[in-house]
């Protein structure tokens, strides 16, 4: 399938930690894939923005906002051989306060996807972001399956992976595994750097052919906050305990599915 545009809204209510740090997050998603085609090429222009509330019990207020644009080019080769490339530029900076000169990031990807007789499609890949602590390489890896009617798997880890069961045509429900980190510029030499690892399970309701509304409920795990000073490389970094905690999201997609 292939997400035209959505938006979605995820809360974490606050807990509290060990040393007695408590955190609420809420963040909120918009996209946009626009598709161009010209003969056997395929490139999507992909703008998109998030808004990430990250409030702290002692009044430290650490939310970020991203404004991001990619361009992505898919090509598909012959023995069921497909590229992807993915180039992305953004604009992380702590919300609240004026812009600074050195907020914007660069990255990409690159993925390399096989489908075998069997149905079964594997991809590898490497993501890369320009982050404010430094130079951040993250390897992919995907496996893509269905296994009848009902079941299927699809996704990259550690990005999004996810166990589907179609109930009907127009009820799906499944579990999804996410990772993420992300990094805001707080001052002119500052940043707070955010990975929210995420365990999901989900409800999808199907509206006519296309309007697909998310229901998901789950846990964080292993998330952590730091709080750093550096110019895209780490002079010095201070970790903050934050608990991990229940976690809701709600959402709506405009979805085309595969024929």
């Amino acid at each position: 399938f292939f997400d035209l545009t959505g938006v979605n809204y995820t809360l974490s209510p606050a807990g509290e930690s060990q040393d007695g740090h408590m955190l609420r997050e809420a963040v909120q998603s918009y996209f946009l894939n626009i598709p161009v085609k010209t003969g056997k090429h395929n490139t999507i222009l992909a703008p998109g923005f998030d808004r990430t509330k990250l409030l702290m019990n002692d009044g430290n207020d650490l939310s970020g906002n991203s404004l991001k644009f990619g361009l992505l080019h898919l090509h598909k080769w012959k023995n069921n051989v497909q590229t992807v490339f993915l180039f992305q530029v953004k604009s992380n900076y702590h919300e609240g306060k004026p812009l600074i000169s050195n907020h914007h990031q660069t990255g990409g990807a690159f993925v390399f996807s096989k489908k075998l007789k069997s149905g079964l499609k594997y991809s590898v890949g490497l993501d890369y972001n320009r982050e404010f602590f430094g130079h951040f390489f993250v390897p992919l890896l995907g496996v893509d399956y269905k296994f009848n009617e009902h079941w299927q798997v699809y996704g990259l880890l550690p990005n999004n992976y996810s166990i589907d069961r179609k109930v009907s045509q127009s009820f799906h429900t499944g579990a999804t595994l996410s990772f993420a980190t992300s990094s805001y510029r707080f001052a002119q030499n500052r940043y707070v750097r955010f990975d929210d690892n995420q365990f999901r399970l989900y409800i999808h309701l199907i509206a006519g052919k296309h309007n697909v509304f998310q229901i998901e409920a789950g846990h964080t795990f292993m998330r952590g906050l730091k709080i750093g000073s550096g110019n895209f490389a780490r002079n010095t970094e201070t970790e903050v305990q934050i608990p991990d905690g229940w976690v809701m999201k709600v959402g709506y997609v405009f979805r085309i599915y595969e024929q």
